[in-house]
């Protein structure tokens, strides 16, 4: 952007984007050399040669390094070294870019901390930090060179070691590149090793790359190499082209689009303003070329003047200045130089030369530092630690530079000109010493300044106090001990006393640091006034606001908010501001802390709304008076001038605010009076409380200074404020806390006096403000109207508001206690405000004081702290008497509290004395948690003669005793009821008219005498449960009963002295208590207990009372007991009821004895023999004296029975069972068992005899059972049967003609589902008879493959899944095959002719056949010949169907079949050779059968049955083998007809029904769900080929082939019995079936999922990991 000299300037900003904190690092000379001797010591392998050698070595290491720095001094001079050292250890550089699919220019800013890199985006104005790498630190970060690719995707950073790090921030990596250094790569010096500067080139065939400039004059480029990565591609020492007037290189500069470069050079002269040739200014043009030498110069004229300088002089001088920093303006046209002398240099370049535009020495730039000096050493202007060199210099436009000076001071200067003008209106910003700059970025650059003082942040420190020091300079020259360090380092290294480890870090101290990064932006005045007024420079904004006719107002504005209220800030600032709406507002808001100045800023605003400015306002509303401040009117009454009907909108607001000041300083005056005013009110003054105040009318004051308790303050509210405050003043004070004592506010509640209330004392009313008088007293305004609202708002809450009466104040005075009683709970509080209400004369509250005397009782002594006068007013006299009671000291109580309120409620009420003590003393006696102590102490209190009796009436004395006795549930308060019963009157001193009082009080005696007797037996009873037992007879009797039952089993028992005592006492009890039961029943209960008791003595003792015949029984007649008095009994039990009560009592001993041994058994048998003494009935008894005789046979017999199971057992057979199964010859003595049943009471003796006759058959004493089995038939015991089937199928019990009776009987009597188990069993027994009678013994050979090879097969002895691991022994060869041809004969085998005739007596042939199909299904598993030999015995061979279709279709079954139905077809035709038949191998055997030609349709049948086995056998054999089958099986069956190509629906239901039986044709085609669980059924199959059938079938009939396959996998993987290796045969076999299921995967894994899966919980591992791998390879399609 071009500016010109002649514009206004650049007006500007700078705005803080971050600050951070960080730690310097200086190490110090005292830690440089004991680090030094510390890694010598440390690297010499041996001691004594280090103390030999390391001064040698010192020594010339320093002589060789000091030739080194000597030499290398002529072309790197000490001030270039120091002048990068002073600078700061951050470094910073920017970069435009544009961002990805927009056309925005954006900046990044990278800050290189310590030990990282910051990428900062001028989004967000360069505030956070958008990306961040780490970065190793280095020794001398101020070395440190940075430079941005071209597109801002990449940084390159160079250390103060020459490695080059490299930072790609799209990839967000960074990579650290080891370069080789220049061509005195062995020296260690840092001058030598220092990068001058760092380019980022651009060739014109568009790669690109990192150009290193070292100061020794050497250029190293670093570009991608092949596989992207920068890596080192040439390198070029310029030295070798430039003068010799020109020494190493001090910067260089880059112009992308002319390609070339501007490198600057270290000279022996010092430049100045008569400088002409760039040469002689170290400056030389080269141009970059895509091929060596890669680095050209352009030669000119001027270079060949410069070439000509030679001479010794100028190849031995030392360089003394340099271009120090170089920066092109954005065409690239113009370079700006600043050099080592201070001189700033412009130049104009081309392609082909360098020309000198103008130069400026350091004398001529700018001097700011006279307004920043700090007292120090003087320095001259051409030292760069001056503060007015120029350390930095960038292009601000094309025509104005930045200037960055050493005491941090940076400009804008105009270059048009012969002089440097600053263009920023002679202004400057001031940062601290050594601060970076960047270019100009969009009317934009960076500032990154530090801060090392340690203190805060200031603009104006002096380059003296932050740069380096004189002797701070040898940290990177001739003084640098590092560069000792590494020198002597490599010499130890040579001689091997030094190992390769790095010198380790030196200890430095840390001095506390900050950074900050500035952005110097344009900006507008506005701006710049909006920000001179942030940074509260009022007077440059004043000026500002002038000169650009801004507006003043915002400053005094600012100035009067930033300032405190006093008087002359009034004056100052308020006083100016031109807006009268502003200061108005600010009068009526601000509230300053002076009572003075509050007033003082009242009346400005008063004298802003008096009547002439109001009256001045125009229609718009402003004020024709201008800034010079107001004053009052000197006018009079100008009423008569405004009409109060024509005001303005503006006019109406003034007016309210001018009423709102007026109700502010009348407040302020009150809030003065109540400070005590003059000094005590400056003093004590509060801007809060007032401003509080303000907002309140002197209602809401009133009522904040009750509620704060604040009496004083509100009597002199109320003299001043009466008649705003006269009819709301009982409001006022119900407004004070009910925790504040009355008596602090008792002067200001009112008197009365002959029934009116005495009016107070109060000061004159104000004068009214000309706005509240005339017709303006109608002018309504906002500010009133919300006053007035605000004051009916809290009007309306207040309940006494009114004219003050006699009758609202006693009103009142009633309802404060009240209120301060319940709020608080204060009583004190309340009676003095009683107190202080009698004393203002009001009446009507004897009532409340009563109230306050009985809840202060309550409170106080009562401990009923919770208790208030509302609570009160709730509670009924009796429960506030229960509250007066005490539980500790009851009878002070009493006196003290709870009869003083008895008397009181007397007095109220007659009558109401005696109702209270009823109810009271009624709950104590009933709770059962209260004794009768308490009601004891009140009969005590009113004995006859005391003074005053509680209960002052004797009536009523005995009518509360009986209440309180008869009402008490409590068994432990007899000794409190007899003392109460001493307290009533006795019988002389009650009237003549009370004898049926005392008759009361004698019953209530008997009761207490009734209740002692049971307590004497440990029976606790109530008098009240005994008079609630006593009107209940039957209750009467259990309790009557239940006290002799606990006196007879005390223990130690009584005597019969004390039994003759304890009868008396208790016959004596029950007719005077007990009047409902008769002498009988008394006597009866009595022997009950007695005989209950369990002791003997007490038996004999109950003796006396049974009608007991001496001559029957002598031996029990009653005999004296120890301690006999001669007791006689007159009262008599009669026969029955002494028959009952003693079975009654041997049932109950005989049931609780726990054995025979048991006591109470001989109790049992004495109460039986006393039972049997009496004259009843023959048989009473005999049950009891039974089975107590059972008891002991069992225990003879071995058997110890429970006394319990044996009388409550419903079935007492099972201990003639247990006998039987004890007593191992038991059962050879029936007699005594049928004996035994007897005594147990047993009915059915024969069920012995079976019991006996199974023990018998049990201990294989065969004969014995036979008698017992023989005896039962003649005595027609039809459930013998099972017994008779037993004896039948004994192997030991050889008589087989009575086997054959006893299946006869169990036929006869059996139950029709074990007629087929009898079948078999008589068929057993006839093949035992036959096997008795005759002898088959056919001639077979062994050495071909027979029957009985199959027989001998092992894989044929366990055909059956479920018996694969059982090895059952084989019966022998021969049996086998006697049996077998006996039965395969069915023409010429007698012996089957006989089976079949016995078979035929009992059944049907369907139904024999049903027995051999089931015969040859149990025989499978064990003996397949026998098996064989069933089915062979069938009287229609097609039977054996079956049998086949029962089991799996397995490939042996299948063979087992057409070996069956062959064999069948072959004996048929040829009946005469059997021996031949079943000498005949099974391939010949499937060979032969299909030639038999017949007819016969029977044969035919069994033809077709051999041809499907035989097939299906074939086909499974060379289905698992992968061959042929080895007998080829030619089919020929004579059929009348050939079917059909086409298979139809009955041909196909046919076929299926060869296998799944049971098939409904009608059903199958007429119902699509049957047919589709038909097939789906059908698919459970291991025919391959059979499968292919079905599926074919099912497509046919509509239902998917996919679900016919998937239900055979179902099939095989959980029920088909198959092992692994089977069933992945199969599904070899199968490949088209399983692609059906792989086109429909996905239904296929739903099915498994719920169909499959679900049935493999208890599948073995091998066949989960199989259908695992086999739904993987389905998942995989």
């Amino acid at each position: 952007m071009d500016r010109s000299t002649e514009d206004l300037g650049v007006l500007y900003e700078v705005v803080i984007s971050s600050e951070w904190d960080a730690a310097d690092v200086t190490p110090t000379t005292a830690d440089r050399k004991d680090r030094l001797e510390a890694d010598a010591a440390s690297n010499v392998p041996y001691p004594w040669i280090a103390k030999l050698l390391f001064p040698i070595l010192w020594i010339y290491s320093w002589i060789s390094w000091r030739l080194s720095e000597g030499i290398a001094k002529l072309s790197i001079p000490d001030t270039w070294v120091a002048f990068l050292s002073s600078g700061i250890p951050w470094r910073l550089t920017v970069s435009p870019f544009t961002e990805t699919g927009t056309a925005n220019t954006c900046v990044l800013a990278a800050v290189i901390t310590e030990d990282s890199v910051e990428i900062r985006h001028s989004t967000d104005e360069f505030a956070t930090s958008r990306e961040k790498f780490s970065l190793r630190r280095n020794q001398y970060p101020m070395l440190r060179q940075v430079v941005w690719s071209a597109d801002g995707s990449c940084m390159a950073l160079a250390d103060s070691s020459g490695d080059l790090t490299l930072y790609d921030r799209l990839n967000a990596d960074s990579r650290t590149l080891k370069v080789s250094k220049p061509w005195l790569e062995s020296s260690r010096l840092l001058r030598q090793r220092v990068i001058s500067n760092l380019l980022w080139l651009e060739s014109s065939s568009g790669d690109e790359g990192v150009m290193l400039c070292y100061a020794d004059a050497t250029c190293t480029f670093l570009g991608k190499n092949d596989e992207g990565v920068l890596a080192e591609s040439w390198k070029v020492n310029c030295r070798t082209t430039l003068p010799r007037l020109m020494k190493g290189i001090s910067s260089a500069a880059y112009a992308r689009n002319q390609n070339i470069i501007v490198l600057a050079s270290t000279i022996c002269t010092r430049v100045d303003e008569d400088l002409n040739n760039p040469w002689f200014a170290g400056l030389s043009l080269w141009m970059v070329a895509d091929e060596a030498p890669f680095l050209r110069p352009v030669n000119d004229d001027n270079m060949s003047e410069a070439q000509r300088a030679r001479g010794l002089y100028k190849r031995f001088a030392k360089a003394a200045d340099g271009a120090i920093k170089m920066a092109f303006n954005e065409d690239e046209t113009e370079l700006v130089t600043l050099f080592l002398s201070g001189a700033v240099a412009v130049w104009q370049v081309s392609f082909r030369c360098i020309k000198l535009r103008r130069i400026w020495t350091v004398d001529e730039l700018p001097r700011y530092s006279q307004t920043t000096r700090s007292p120090g050493k003087a320095r001259a202007r051409t030292d760069f630690r001056h503060p007015d060199f120029p350390v930095d210099v960038q292009w601000w436009s094309n025509t104005a530079i930045i200037l960055c000076q050493a005491g941090g001071a940076v400009s804008l200067l105009d270059i048009t000109g012969r002089e440097l003008v600053n263009i920023s209106h002679g202004s400057f910003e001031q940062f601290s010493p050594g601060c970076l700059i960047t270019p100009n970025l969009a009317e934009k650059f960076l500032i990154l300044e530090q801060n090392s003082t340690g203190k805060n942040w200031q603009r104006n420190v002096s380059v003296e106090e932050a740069s380096m020091t004189g002797d701070d300079i040898g940290l990177l020259s001739e003084d640098d001990d590092n560069a000792a360090v590494s020198a002597i380092t490599e010499v130890l290294q040579s001689f091997g006393m030094a190992n390769d480890k790095p010198v380790k870090a030196l200890q430095k101290k840390k001095v506390g640091n900050s950074y900050r990064l500035n952005c110097f932006q344009t900006a507008s005045p506005q701006e710049m006034f909006t920000r001179k007024l942030a940074e509260e420079q009022y007077g440059e904004a004043l000026v500002l606001a002038e000169r650009f006719h801004l507006d003043t107002d915002l400053v005094y504005q600012k100035r009067w908010m930033k300032s405190k209220v006093t008087k002359i800030s009034i004056t100052d600032f308020l006083c100016k501001v031109t807006n009268a709406a502003w200061v108005l507002r600010e009068c009526l808001t601000r509230v300053p802390d002076n009572p003075d100045v509050a007033r003082e800023l009242l009346m400005v605003g008063l004298r802003l709304t008096d009547f002439t400015s109001i009256s001045r306002l125009n229609d718009n509303g402003t004020s024709g008076g201008g800034g010079d401040g107001f004053h009052p009117s000197d006018s009079g009454d100008l009423q008569l001038t405004l009409d109060a009907s024509t005001l303005t909108p503006e006019q109406h607001a003034m007016i309210g605010h001018r009423r709102q000041l007026l109700r502010f300083e009348n407040i302020l005056s009150t809030y003065e009076q109540i400070l005590g005013g003059g000094e005590k009110a400056v003093r004590y003054f509060l801007a809060e409380e007032y401003t509080e105040m303000r907002r309140k009318p002197p209602l809401g004051i009133a009522l904040q200074y009750a509620h704060k308790c604040k009496p004083l303050e509100l009597h002199t509210l109320r003299y001043l404020h009466h008649a705003e405050l006269a009819d709301y003043w009982l409001d006022i004070l119900s407004g004070f806390p009910e925790t504040c004592p009355p008596e602090g506010y008792q002067f200001l509640v009112p008197s009365i006096l002959n029934g009116e209330v005495l009016d107070t004392q109060h000061a004159a009313p104000r004068v009214l403000d000309w706005c509240w008088k005339g017709s303006f007293s109608d002018v309504s305004d906002q500010e009133s109207l919300a006053v007035k609202e605000n004051l009916e708002a809290l009007q309306a809450t207040l309940s006494y508001r009114g004219k003050l009466t006699a009758e609202k104040l006693q009103r009142w005075a009633e309802n404060r206690i009240r209120e301060i009683e319940h709020n608080c709970g204060l009583i004190e509080n309340a009676k003095q405000m009683l107190q202080v209400a009698t004393a203002k004369q009001v009446e009507g509250l004897d009532g409340l004081r009563d109230e306050l005397d009985t809840l202060s009782a309550l409170v106080f002594d009562g401990g009923q702290t919770s208790l208030s006068l509302f609570d009160l007013r709730l509670l009924s006299n009796r429960q506030i008497l229960e509250l007066l009671d005490d539980k500790k000291n009851f009878p002070a109580a009493f006196r003290s509290r709870m009869l003083p309120f008895l008397r009181r409620c007397e007095r109220k009420q007659p009558g109401a004395q005696h109702q209270l003590l009823d109810e009271y003393l009624s709950k104590l006696s009933t709770d059962p948690q209260e004794t009768l102590d308490k009601c004891l102490k009140v009969f005590q209190q009113s004995l006859p003669g005391l003074p005053e009796p509680a209960i002052p009436s004797p009536g009523e004395a005995v009518d509360l005793a009986i209440k309180c006795i008869l009402g008490c549930p409590r068994t432990d308060q007899l000794d409190q009821m007899k003392a109460i019963l001493q307290c009533l009157p006795s019988r002389e001193s009650m009237p003549n008219g009370d004898a049926a009082m005392f008759q009361k009080v004698t019953r209530i005696q008997d009761l207490i005498m009734c209740v002692e007797f049971a307590e004497q037996f440990g029976v606790q009873l109530s008098v009240k449960n005994l008079r609630d037992v006593q009107a209940n007879e039957t209750l009467v009797v259990e309790f009557v009963s239940h006290i002799l039952q606990v006196a007879a089993q005390k223990v130690p028992g009584f005597t019969e002295l004390e039994w003759r005592d304890i009868y008396g006492r208790y016959v004596k009890i029950c007719k005077r208590v007990f009047l409902s039961i008769s002498d009988a029943t008394v006597v009866q209960l009595f022997t009950s207990a007695l005989l209950s008791a369990g002791k003997n003595q007490y038996i004999d003792l109950a003796a006396k009372f049974f009608p007991i015949q001496p001559t029957s029984a002598p031996s029990i007649i009653p005999r004296a007991i120890p301690g006999d008095s001669g007791w006689i009994v007159h009262n008599r039990l009669s026969t029955d009821i002494s028959s009952k009560q003693l079975l009654s009592a041997a049932k109950e001993y005989f049931i609780n004895a726990d054995n025979w041994k048991d006591p109470k058994i001989k109790l049992a048998e004495k109460c039986l023999e006393l039972e049997s003494s009496l004259k009843t009935a023959a048989g009473t008894g005999k049950l009891e004296s039974g089975l107590v005789d059972a008891l002991k046979v069992l225990h003879a017999l071995g058997v110890d029975a429970s006394p319990l199971d044996l009388w409550t057992s419903e079935d007492r057979f099972k201990f003639v069972q247990q006998v039987l199964d004890v007593k191992v010859e038991a059962y050879r003595h029936p007699d005594r068992l049928r004996e035994l049943s007897k005594m147990l009471d047993l009915k059915d003796l024969n069920r012995v005899t079976e019991a006996v006759a199974e023990k018998a058959f049990e201990r294989r004493d065969y004969g014995f059972c036979r008698d017992l089995c023989e005896t039962l038939i003649e005595e027609k015991r039809s459930s013998s049967w099972e017994l008779c089937m037993k004896l039948a199928a004994a192997e030991d019990f050889t008589d087989i003609a009575f086997k054959e009776n006893m299946l006869l009987v169990a036929v006869a009597n059996c139950p029709d589902d074990n007629l087929t188990d009898l079948a078999k069993l008589r068929n057993r027994i006839s093949l035992q008879r036959i096997r008795s009678t005759q002898k088959f013994s056919p001639k077979l050979d062994a050495s071909v493959e027979p029957i009985a090879k199959l027989i001998l097969d092992p894989c044929c002895s366990s055909v059956h899944p479920s018996s694969s691991t059982k090895t059952q022994p084989l019966a022998k060869t021969e049996k086998r095959l006697e049996l077998l041809s006996a039965i395969s004969d069915p023409i010429r085998g007698s012996g089957l002719e006989v089976l079949v005739d016995g078979e035929h007596r009992s059944g049907s042939s369907a139904f024999i056949d049903g027995v051999l199909v089931d015969t040859a299904l149990s025989y499978l598993d064990v003996d397949v010949g026998l098996s064989l030999a069933s089915l062979g015995a069938l009287t229609v061979k097609s039977t054996a169907e079956k049998f086949f279709d029962a089991v799996p279709p397995t490939a042996i079954i299948a063979r087992l079949a057409a070996y069956f139905y062959g064999l069948e077809v072959v004996l048929r035709e040829s009946p005469d050779s059997i021996e031949n038949a079943l000498n005949l191998s099974c391939h010949d055997l499937l060979a032969r059968a299909p030639r038999v030609s017949t007819k016969n349709t029977t044969t035919v049948q069994l033809l077709d049955l051999f041809s499907k086995y035989a097939q299906t056998f074939s086909s499974r054999k060379a289905s698992a083998t992968g061959t042929t089958s080895v007998t080829s099986v030619h089919l020929k069956r004579p059929s009348p007809s050939t079917p059909s190509a086409a298979t139809s629906a009955a041909t196909v239901v046919t076929s299926i029904r060869s296998l799944l039986k049971g098939v409904d044709e009608k059903k199958f085609h007429a119902n699509a769900e049957y047919r589709k669980s038909f097939l789906l059924r059908a698919a459970a199959t291991r025919d391959p080929t059979f499968l292919h059938r079905i599926v074919d079938a099912a497509e046919e009939h509509g239902v998917d082939g996919w679900e016919v396959v998937a239900a055979n996998i179902k099939f095989l993987f959980t029920t088909s019995g198959m092992s692994v290796t089977e069933v992945e045969t199969f599904l070899g076999v199968i490949p088209d079936l399983i692609a059906r299921l792989k086109a429909r995967r996905v239904d296929f894994i739903s099915f498994s999922g719920l169909q499959i899966q679900s049935h493999m919980t208890k599948a073995d591992i091998d066949m989960l990991v199989a259908y695992s791998d086999f739904l993987t390879d389905i998942k995989k399609t």
